[in-house]
């Protein structure tokens, strides 16, 4: 493994088991947690005769692969901010490293909430199958191109607050 890629995978290991431990990690559990509630009340209802549970099941799961745009997006705002970008571009392979770490953070993250979201979701909801290629193939994709589009737009805005303008957050 090169150096970078080695440093970004420790940096963003040590980042994910922070984030997950303590007091955050009622933070991190508690919107993945609600929406499976959610999932559970409405799984049974119809709308023009189809269930809804098959149809929103897929698409929480589409809405939190989305999220890591989100995610990328306010680290790199909030980290070039503060100055952890300037420091690590004083270090060598320190974009590269402190990127590719922010990538392991988000993929970790993202995929806590999916299993916290689908391992459950596939017992309460009757008529989903999984592994069906097309949902793992459209999660890999949208993955893969979420996070993309929130590190080009996180190099685009120039402040927290400015994002919080752009999609019209308060």
């Amino acid at each position: 493994m090169t150096p970078a890629l080695r440093a970004g995978l420790s940096r963003g290991l040590i980042e994910l088991r922070q984030s997950f431990s303590g007091s955050d990690l009622i933070a991190q559990v508690f919107w993945p947690a609600v929406t499976l509630v959610a999932v559970f009340f409405l799984r049974n209802h119809e709308f023009n005769g189809v269930k809804l549970g098959p149809l929103i099941l897929p698409s929480v799961l589409g809405m939190f692969v989305a999220f890591g745009m989100l995610l990328v997006m306010q680290y790199l705002t909030a980290e070039r901010e503060d100055g952890t970008l300037l420091r690590a571009k004083a270090t060598p392979y320190g974009i590269r490293a402190y990127f590719t770490g922010k990538l392991v953070t988000v993929s970790g993250t993202v995929l806590a909430y999916l299993a916290i979201l689908l391992i459950p979701g596939l017992f309460l909801v009757h008529g989903m199958k999984f592994p069906d290629p097309t949902l793992v193939g459209v999660l890999i994709l949208g993955f893969v191109a979420t996070q993309s589009i929130g590190a080009a737009l996180g190099s685009l805005i120039s402040s927290p607050r400015a994002g919080r303008r752009a999609f019209g957050a308060a």
